[in-house]
């Protein structure tokens, strides 16, 4: 059985996603979506040379870097991607979060005032 690791492209009813950390039986994922949605602060184009290594089965795709969790077992491997790609990735995510509109999930938001919303 294949390892999953950080960098993997991975397939989950037919979406594709980028894993950008392991949490023990959990990964944690970020999406590749098609170029013609509409785009996101949070997106990061891919090279040609990215979309090969990825094995993606288009042509025309780019990674959101809006992480989410997900079962291990729920996935499968077909690709990677290079270390200095995830490293561009864990740093939109980093900038995502200091932003302060993308609260981490089980955590509570804190208006102007303070006061727990």
């Amino acid at each position: 059985m294949y390892s999953l690791k950080v960098g993997d492209v991975v397939v989950s009813k037919r979406s594709f996603f980028l894993v950008v950390e392991m949490i023990s039986c959990e990964v944690v994922l970020c999406p590749f979506i098609p170029s013609s949605e509409l785009r996101h602060r949070a997106d990061l184009e891919l090279t040609w040379g990215d979309l090969n290594r990825a094995n993606l089965p288009f042509p025309d795709m780019r990674l959101r870097a809006i992480p989410s969790r997900w079962q291990r077992q729920k996935i499968n491997a077909i690709g990677t991607m290079r270390a200095e790609f995830v490293a561009r990735v864990i740093e939109m995510i980093s900038k995502e979060i200091r932003r302060g509109d993308c609260p981490l999930s089980g955590q509570k938001i804190r208006g102007r005032s303070g006061r727990d919303r």
